[in-house]
């Protein structure tokens, strides 16, 4: 664990207490809007809609200070230096526990007002902004898709009722007059994937599906949780881009759900409505685009392509008061964020208990044949790809932790570093370099890790200012140095000591280097690597298996990414594994997907993922951050496995994917990966012949999985004795694995997802159809079932109280001792037949032997059904709740019908 610096910033000034004095002496926040919006000239006004640098420019004439309307904070605030970083949001989803989502968003938005002026106590100029684009509540509907790790998962009910209140600790208990940040719920509308044709797809959801899919979630959010601002998505509509639709934008935003803030668009989603290559091409220059934009309802362009909007105003293609409008709304809601307020005083808070509770929350207990938890005393081996890696405890869209504990660190602090060992075994697929792990750097007095000298200059001149030994070299600076230089952007570093390669053969030796950064690399002092701001990856054999002395130098000058990757060859990580679990009792196996593989669109496929999305859901084949990598070769890591294995009483196997290819898009394409998304939901196949050679060795079995999205991890249900869903699992997600593992916390978190057996499952990804798709609609038998989750202690149901008969619109309580409330509707109430659909849970803590009564409502809305013209209502008929841990059919419920008389026709 690398050694933490914690530094205070403290300090008081004072609070204001009126507007802004660009409101001209006015105390009403929308009369305030209005004037200023008045005093504004037509090219200032088209300035504040441009956001290509991010910022709104000042307007000095009017004392009006420039404004950063982009901040990212989707499980942790992003770009602002060390942060908290909470587990991924698949991960929040798994907890099913809202009251965690407020206390998260409400911790989110206190660091975003405290970094906020930070930066410009610290700096002497302001970085004004606090709106935040998050939460990601778009429906995830298909698990290859790459981004859908951001979302709280595939059930619209569960996703509103986290993101009602994600959203409200985030504005504040004062919103919307007062407002703490300002939160955005995303893609609206109808998004999710793929990430390869995202700027140009068109959607034609059914009505049906339209409103009881894709809306329910954010109506909550904006009419619930009362969100000041929403962004629109890139993919047409029934063939209108989602930005330039007013009947989405107005009709159901604005008059049906009586939305109060403004729209931004994804960046670059207007100009994305110009046409032919590879946009909408529903217009054909840029001043149409912004007028049709601004005039749907889209009051704020990420990009720059409302600075045409003086053009489609000569042109008569729009009014000064349409962007009048979209003005006072912006200047409106900055407004009630009461930018000029701040605390008295400001210690940068503490959030690492709520980091490590909600990674506690998130882990989901898959299955146990009574093997956990493991006891202390144990000779545990830990093998994987997934197990020692930051993004893996990141995910997409992260803050940067200051001292983020990996599994490792907590397995050897609870076990003792003499009862553990530990070998990558694999990639996470063939092609994708993977961190160089500690088990292969020495320090050149033989410690784990590379000996580090870092200097207060770019040009590694005169004393160094720190020395240590690092693990790995695998960093995140976001917007932070490696360490407390004076100046974070001008620093080097050395490293010195031994790569200890397994095994003789031909390995991929490099880096990960995002940024401006040059970095050098000498291996037995010949100059290997001499490269700047990219990835670089060189070939390089060994002739034997042993210490090599290697020589890093690396030069900052700016960049986020750095890290040592490698691919080795697979039967070298084989043979490490075999090793590393010959003496152990149990084998915990940590596998799984990536965020950078399931991610927003990428650009980079490999076998099972397509731009972001995943084309399979087996895991995939094979195998600024500053990272230095390999590609080890496979026959030489099984062999270091089965070294690793030998005396181990248990094997724990960590696999699964990376953020990096389940993403974004991406443009890398590598097998089983398309541009951010997945090809196929199978574990990647270097991954599986890591399984495979786990299993020859008869030892005990427990499989960890790190992944946003589901995968087809049927060899577990098979040859594992327990396995344990731990997702991109936060700053302290190491610490909340070895825990669960070891029974110092009790799991209890809930699968929000499906997690289907083979590809043959799925319809086709590019088809928004929902019939055969989550748990609503799926046919088959699952894996594992939306809902599902095990314990270390075992529940018993009864005394299930519920009316016989219930009015139409009248709400209904139940009550019992209960973690999952279901409704299945009567025959022909809906044109599609859905199994059966979550309408209320709570999460709920009792002692060994205790009881408890437990009262929860279920809202007339979730009594309510939709009809094929898309209209809700609820309807006279009878229906049946399941109530128990999980899913009716998958778990024993105790069932009771009731009936609805009347029937009440509800908004939509």
């Amino acid at each position: 664990m690398r050694p933490t610096v914690v530094c205070v910033v403290l300090f008081t000034i004072s609070v204001a207490t009126a507007l802004p004095s660009w409101c001209g002496g006015r105390t009403n926040l929308t009369e305030c809007a209005t004037y200023v919006v008045s005093q504004l000239t037509l090219e200032e006004k088209i300035k504040q809609f441009s956001q290509l640098g991010n910022d709104a420019p000042a307007v000095e004439r009017l004392n009006i200070e420039k404004w950063d309307w982009w901040g990212e904070a989707l499980h942790g605030l992003q770009r602002q230096g060390y942060t908290t970083s909470f587990p991924q949001s698949i991960g929040l989803g798994a907890t099913f526990d809202p009251e965690l989502l407020h206390e998260i968003g409400d911790q989110i938005s206190t660091e975003d007002r405290l970094k906020r002026f930070e930066w410009a106590f610290l700096n002497g100029y302001p970085l004004k902004g606090l709106s935040v684009w998050t939460p990601n509540i778009n429906i995830f509907r298909d698990p290859r898709w790459g981004r859908g790790q951001e979302t709280y998962g595939e059930d619209p009910f569960l996703t509103g009722t986290l993101a009602i209140q994600f959203v409200r600790g985030i504005q504040g208990p004062e919103a919307p007059e007062r407002l703490k940040a300002i939160a955005t719920p995303k893609h609206f509308a109808v998004h999710s994937g793929p990430e390869l044709g995202r700027h140009s797809f068109n959607v034609n959801p059914s009505k049906y599906d339209f409103e009881d899919t894709f809306m329910p979630a954010f109506r909550a959010a904006i009419h619930e949780g009362r969100a000041a601002s929403v962004m629109c998505s890139y993919n047409a509509i029934d063939g209108v881009p989602a930005c330039a639709n007013e009947g989405l934008l107005g009709k159901k935003l604005r008059q049906e759900w009586n939305f109060w803030g403004y729209v931004v668009s994804d960046c670059d989603a207007v100009v994305d409505e110009v046409g032919p290559n590879n946009h909408h091409n529903y217009t054909q220059t840029k001043p149409e685009a912004a007028a049709l934009s601004i005039i749907a309802g889209t009051d704020l362009d990420c990009g720059n392509t409302y600075d045409s909007l003086n053009d489609a105003l000569t042109q008569g293609l729009v009014t000064i008061d349409v962007m009048d409008r979209a003005l006072e709304r912006l200047f409106h809601v900055r407004l009630t964020t009461h930018e000029d307020d701040h605390p008295a005083s400001t210690p940068f808070p503490d959030n690492r208990d709520l980091a490590l509770r909600a990674s506690l929350e998130s882990m989901v207990l898959l299955q146990n044949d009574g093997i956990l938890p493991l006891q202390k005393g144990m000779k545990v081996a830990i093998v994987g790809p997934t197990v020692d890696i930051l993004e893996d405890l990141e995910g997409n869209y992260h803050g940067t932790p200051r001292d983020p504990v990996s599994t490792l660190d907590a397995a050897y602090d609870f076990f003792g570093a003499e009862n553990v060992t530990y070998a990558q075994g694999s990639l996470i697929d063939d092609g994708v370099p993977l961190i160089v792990p500690r088990s292969a750097l020495r320090t050149p007095d033989g410690k784990v890790g590379l000996r580090g000298e870092y200097f207060t200059n770019t040009q590694l001149m005169g004393q160094p200012a720190l020395v240590r030994n690092d693990h790995t070299i695998d960093f995140d600076t976001d917007f932070t140095p490696l360490f407390d230089a004076p100046n974070p952007w001008d620093y080097s570093v050395r490293w010195t000591g031994s790569l200890v390669v397994p095994g003789p053969g031909t390995y991929d030796l490099g880096f990960n280097n995002d940024g401006d950064n040059s970095v050098l690399l000498y291996v037995e002092g010949r100059l290997l690597l001499n490269t700047t701001g990219q990835k670089v990856y060189e070939k390089i054999t060994f002739q034997r298996s042993g210490a090599h002395d290697i020589l890093i130098e690396f030069h900052h000058k700016g960049g986020m990414r750095f890290r040592m990757e490698w691919m080795a060859p697979v039967n070298v990580q084989l043979k490490e594994m075999v090793q590393a679990t010959a003496a152990a009792d149990v084998v915990v196996v940590f596998v799984g997907l990536s965020p950078s593989l399931e991610s927003e669109e990428t650009g980079f496929n490999v076998t099972g993922f397509v731009s972001g999305d995943r084309s399979t859901i087996r895991l995939p084949k094979g195998g600024m951050r500053f990272r230095m990598e390999w590609m080890a070769p496979v026959n030489v890591q099984l062999k270091q496995m089965v070294q690793a294995t030998a005396a181990a009483d248990v094997v724990v196997v960590f696999v699964g994917l990376s953020p990096s290819l389940e993403s974004e898009e991406t443009g890398f394409n590598v097998t089983g990966f398309v541009s951010g998304d997945r090809s196929t939901i199978r574990l990647p196949k270097v991954q599986r012949v890591l399984l495979k050679a786990l299993e020859k060795l008869r030892k005990p079995v427990v499989l960890v999985l790190n992944s946003g999205s589901a995968v087809a991890i049927d060899w577990a249900t098979q040859h594992a004795r327990a396995a344990l869903a731990a997702w991109y699992s936060g700053e302290l997600g190491g610490k909340a694995i070895i825990d669960t593992l070891v029974g110092r916390y009790n799991p209890a978190g809930r699968l929000p997802i499906t997690f289907y057996r083979s590809d043959k499952d799925l319809p086709p990804f590019k088809s928004y159809e929902m019939e055969g798709r989550t748990y609503r609609y799926f046919r088959g038998t699952p894996l594992y079932p939306f809902g599902h989750g095990l314990s270390y202690t075992t529940f018993s149901y009864s005394g299930l109280v519920v009316p016989s008969s219930v009015r139409a619109g009248d709400d209904v309580n139940v009550t019992v001792t209960v973690i999952q409330v279901y409704l299945r509707h009567f025959d022909g109430a809906t044109p599609k037949k859905v199994n059966h659909a979550l309408v209320a849970f709570q999460r709920v803590t009792l002692k060994a032997g205790e009881s408890g009564t437990f009262t929860m409502v279920v809202r007339s809305r979730q009594l309510s059904v939709v009809d094929e013209m898309g209209e809700r209502a609820v309807k006279e008929g009878q229906y049946q709740f399941f109530v128990g841990g999980g899913q009716p059919g998958f778990v024993d419920t105790l069932n009771v019908p009731f009936d609805i008389t009347g029937t009440v026709g509800l908004p939509g």
